[in-house]
């Protein structure tokens, strides 16, 4: 009998040995967070709109040059479907959750509900930077002739609590086509089209904005890795591709601003 007893007992050390060391393993394979706040500068703007290519394509150039390094660069687009059709749907979704309102070109900062011009919230910028860090995010990816594949880490540097979610999107730039009000017109090179937003591997389940990566109470220090695939246009380099990943609290039916990332 204490032959049998102590049988069990090896095996069982010998399982939590395993365990400890595979939770050592995943624990390894985080990606380095840095413990930065990025904020989001976007636009909803239109190939047939002649503004969007006058006055919204500078201020766009101005804004990336002004912010660099500190903020998510994010044109939701419309009739550009050549270049990806799911482009289309974001540039009516983050209206409908937002209600970002007015015409194009609309400009908005760290998804603010803004009602008045388009400067208006700009401020949130220099605020949000400034802001101690509550998480964050870094993104590695690999490209495949038609999939994008991309694995995330949050990292969250302050305790919290709620429903957070992960919306990473797929940023392309150096596309070639028409602008209305541009002076290069069919010609027209548009920067960081947000193409699409990718998905969890292995799953059927494609939410239309973001992803679960934390929900309760969270500790500080707390990580995850998450994995998603995105459609990818063969045309598309390198140099084109980028991801914007945004944090947001959830709560109910409406998302809060929390951090974004992009290199």
């Amino acid at each position: 009998m204490s032959k049998i007893v102590l049988t069990i007992t090896v095996l069982s050390l010998a399982l939590f040995s395993c365990k400890k060391e595979v939770t050592n393993l995943q624990d390894s394979k985080f990606l380095n967070v840095e413990e930065k706040n990025m904020s989001v500068v976007a636009k909803r703007t239109a190939t047939w709109c002649g503004p969007c290519g006058g006055w919204g394509f500078d201020l766009f150039a101005d804004l990336k040059q002004q912010y660099k390094d500190e903020a998510v660069f994010m044109a939701f687009k419309t009739a550009f479907t050549y270049v990806s059709p799911e482009g289309n749907t974001y540039y009516d979704r983050v209206n409908d959750l937002f209600g970002i309102g007015g015409g194009t070109p609309r400009f908005f900062f760290n998804f603010d509900t803004i009602n008045g011009v388009n400067h208006a919230g700009i401020g949130s910028i220099a605020q949000h930077i400034d802001a101690e860090v509550l998480a964050g995010a870094n993104y590695e990816y690999t490209l495949s002739d038609e999939k994008i594949h991309l694995k995330t880490t949050t990292k969250f540097f302050k305790a919290a609590e709620g429903d957070f979610v992960i919306s990473p999107f797929l940023i392309v730039s150096n596309q070639v086509g028409e602008q209305n009000g541009h002076p290069d017109g069919p010609n027209t090179v548009h920067p960081n089209f947000v193409a699409n937003l990718a998905h969890p591997i292995n799953t059927q389940f494609k939410d239309p904005w973001a992803y679960k990566v934390a929900t309760g109470k969270i500790e500080k220090g707390y990580q995850i890795n998450l994995e998603f695939e995105v459609y990818r246009n063969p045309d598309w380099t390198e140099e084109d591709i980028s991801f914007a990943l945004v944090l947001f609290k959830r709560v109910g039916g409406t998302y809060k601003f929390v951090n974004a990332f992009t290199k």
